[in-house]
């Protein structure tokens, strides 16, 4: 079995558009925590805001079609 990823031109074009992007919209401060119980009210703030940044490239929801707001990605 092979099981090793194979990128396509595609898929590594919209990696690096990915990469560039986050680095341009991530907000400075925020943190990433697996507990609910660490948020507060500022990174809660800096999500929400990264959320939106995400949402409107479609981004967000990738899989939800595009007239609602997502990429219309099928995971194919």
């Amino acid at each position: 079995m092979d099981f090793e990823l194979k990128d396509t031109p595609e898929m590594a074009k919209f990696r690096q558009e990915v990469k560039g992007y986050l680095k341009e919209v991530m907000p400075a401060g925020i943190k990433v925590s697996p507990y609910f119980a660490d948020d507060n009210e500022e990174q809660y703030q800096l999500r929400r805001q990264l959320g939106h940044k995400l949402g409107e490239k479609g981004w967000l929801y990738p899989w939800v079609p595009k007239e609602y707001g997502g990429a219309g990605l099928n995971g194919d």
